[in-house]
């Protein structure tokens, strides 16, 4: 409980990683790589492993990075799609995940006349 996860950049135009810090501030106490277009961290439940989303391949899905130096796991396997937010269950049996595709529309304007 004393302690922050989230996606860290220490300049700008430097890959991401994720930081631990102290709740009562100060430099990072920890900090590790991470896959390309991390966002959203979760602590797992037993405050072992920084859950995170990455798209590297324009693909969302879940990975764990354990906080004792390992290398990150790959939690799901989805093949199309984005991730957009998740959570994990108290027990930590279950994870519900909010996903869908990103997509817009370009439209154009002409003669527009302000009244």
């Amino acid at each position: 409980g004393k302690q922050i996860a989230c996606i860290y950049q220490e300049n700008v135009g430097t890959p991401s990683k994720i930081a631990i810090l102290s709740s009562e501030g100060g430099s990072p106490l920890k900090i590790f790589p991470v896959l390309p277009q991390a966002i959203n961290t979760r602590w797992s439940v037993d405050g072992r492993e920084i859950v995170y989303v990455s798209a590297e391949t324009g693909v969302s899905n879940l990975w764990a990075q354990p906080i004792d130096g390992g290398k990150p796991r790959q939690i799901t396997n989805f093949t199309s799609e984005r991730i957009f937010w998740f959570d994990i269950s108290q027990d930590g049996k279950q994870i519900a995940v909010s996903r869908g595709a990103v997509t817009g529309d370009v439209v154009l304007i002409k003669d527009f006349r302000r009244l």
